[in-house]
């Protein structure tokens, strides 16, 4: 039989024992949450890579259609001096020469602005490490 002091001795390192079971059962739990979060947000990162590849890639092809259409009304009022005095109005009234100069400016900061998020996107993105 034990004595008293053995029995104590053996209390202690099996308290020590529990204490380190609860702490590696902690470290598994924050482990598990942490690459739960990890997924998420790469699934997130997948799901916003789609609509921005979209939208960045489109948006070369409006700014050409865009300036195509400038050009074309720029065009139209060099070789038609005597526009419709309604034309005339209405040009007035969206203040076309506002849009030709803002329009671009626009588009400029919307790529920009796609690009940006793409590459958040892609730093969310897992390593081949994790």
């Amino acid at each position: 039989m034990p004595s008293p002091a053995e029995l104590e001795a053996v209390n202690c390192q099996l308290k020590l024992t529990l204490k380190d079971l609860e702490n590696t059962q902690a470290q598994l739990i924050q482990t598990e949450k942490m690459s739960s979060l990890g997924q998420l947000v790469a699934g997130i990162a997948y799901e916003i890579n789609n609509p921005v590849n979209f939208i960045d890639g489109n948006i070369i092809i409006v700014n050409e259609y865009i300036r195509d259409l400038l050009n074309l009304i720029t065009l139209s009022q060099e070789y038609n001096y005597h526009l419709v005095s309604e034309i005339q109005a209405y040009i007035k009234e969206i203040d076309l020469d506002l849009i030709k100069e803002d329009l671009p400016k626009i588009l400029s900061s919307m790529k920009m602005g796609a690009e940006r998020i793409s590459k958040l996107v892609l730093s969310l993105r897992p390593t081949n490490g994790q």
